[in-house]
């Protein structure tokens, strides 16, 4: 069966095209995270990269999908507070989901734009 291969362009596909690379990123920061004896940078490093997702797909999602920047956002804090009481592990699980829930706020745009409601 033919897959059918969907091209994003402009703003959705820039944006497409950042959260791939941090989802690499993000699984280098895992994969540190495992094999380091201090969990404290990579839990950080990866927290840095999905607060980037976050705010990168966030100014426009906010038009389109505001429920899901503001659990997002909502995520991002208590990640934050995470990192802050040193429960690098849980932090560290918490950005890896908040990467994966700013490529899904990137996608629900790009649907949305593409398929308004009527």
């Amino acid at each position: 069966m033919p897959y059918e291969t969907v091209h994003l362009t402009g703003r959705a596909g820039k944006l497409a095209a950042a959260a791939g690379a941090l989802v690499l990123l993000a699984g280098v920061a895992l994969l540190l995270f495992l094999g380091s004896d201090s969990k404290k940078p990579a839990a950080e490093a990866a927290l840095r990269e999905a607060e980037q997702a976050v705010n990168a797909a966030a100014p426009e999602a906010r038009r389109y999908v505001p429920a899901m920047v503001q659990e997002n956002l909502d995520v991002l804090a208590e990640a934050k507070k995470q990192l802050q009481r040193g429960d690098y592990k849980a932090a560290l699980a918490s950005a890896v989901q908040l990467k994966s829930r700013a490529d899904e706020m990137v996608r629900a745009t790009a649907e949305w734009k593409a398929n308004p409601p009527k």
